[in-house]
């Protein structure tokens, strides 16, 4: 069956021009990630190539402006449902980091040889909420709540998102750790 249109031409008189423009995520929308664009990670230091993630593989979310990698590791969503998004967005926010500046991956369902590969995308900071951190990704004596620097790179383990934002005393420990690794 087929939508009948023709009463538009009564309601529209004037001319209709549709002006392309470049995509600037500056509509307002929180669109996390072009899937198309694939992410360059660093060079292999033994080999000195550029490796690339494709979408297909690992799917990363922003633009990581900042370098600052977000793992999550939610078994029934994509990234993000959109209530842990929005406390996302507002713990970014009160460091003066939006969701452009990192780069998000949700490890659920990843192969130790993925989670390797998550590793290499550039991040000076690596968030990680999650109840547990997997083997591949686990720093020695990384402990939840305490920022640690390894590799030159600086590492925060914190439970899900869910669970700190609805907890007041887990968001005041997540809040004393962004204020040292940000100097607010």
């Amino acid at each position: 069956m087929s939508k009948d249109y023709s009463f538009l031409a009564g309601l529209i008189n004037e001319d209709i021009y549709c002006i392309k423009s470049e995509p600037d995520n500056q509509s307002g929308t929180n669109e996390l990630l072009n899937p198309q664009n694939p992410l360059t990670i660093a060079e292999d230091d033994e080999t000195g190539s550029t490796d690339t993630i494709e979408p297909a593989q690992i799917h990363v979310a922003g633009q990581n402006l900042k370098e600052i990698l977000v793992l999550i590791d939610e078994p029934d969503q994509k990234l993000l449902n959109p209530a842990d998004e929005a406390f996302l967005e507002k713990v970014l926010m009160a460091v003066d980091v939006d969701l452009n500046d990192i780069a998000l991956v949700n490890i659920a369902g990843m192969n130790e040889a993925q989670m390797k590969d998550v590793r290499k995308v550039p991040h000076g900071l690596r968030f990680c909420f999650m109840e547990k951190i997997p083997d591949a990704l686990q720093e020695p004596g990384l402990m939840r709540y305490q920022n640690m620097l390894c590799e030159g790179r600086r590492i925060l383990w914190c439970g899900t998102l869910g669970s700190i934002s609805r907890n007041k005393e887990l968001k005041i420990e997540l809040w004393q750790e962004l204020k040292l690794l940000f100097h607010k």
